[in-house]
């Protein structure tokens, strides 16, 4: 057997060859984890943009709909929220409007997913 060494080869060999086969898996494995530690970061910090802003008065990081500033007491200006569906469209897909909470959804849906309700 060739991946066996031969009585003249040694102890080096052995742990030549034993360290050779997980290496590489070792090296992807870093890899991946550092890949997804920097992945998780700028998710983390997308989804703290989206749910947070700026107080115009004292500038410090309040929750997107808070109506008064924690930290200053001040007024928030108010926050438009808007009723429409965050799905992606194609082009050429005729709409009908959910008869339970007015959104537009594909004609060929069978549930809203604005109020979760089934459509007939």
């Amino acid at each position: 057997m060739d991946w066996i060494p031969s009585a003249g080869e040694g102890a080096s060999a052995i742990w030549e060859r034993f360290l050779l086969i997980p290496l590489p898996v070792i090296i992807l494995w870093i890899i991946w984890m550092i890949y997804n530690s920097v992945k998780n970061e700028q998710t983390k910090e997308q989804h703290k943009e989206a749910t947070t802003k700026i107080c115009p008065e004292c500038l410090a990081s309040i929750p997107r709909l808070a109506k008064k500033c924690m930290h200053c007491g001040s007024q928030q200006p108010a926050l438009q929220v808007s009723k429409q569906s965050t799905s992606t469209k194609p082009l050429n897909t005729k709409l009908r409007t959910c008869p339970h909470c007015s959104i537009e959804i594909n004609e060929t849906d069978t549930m809203c997913f604005s109020c979760l309700k089934v459509i007939k």
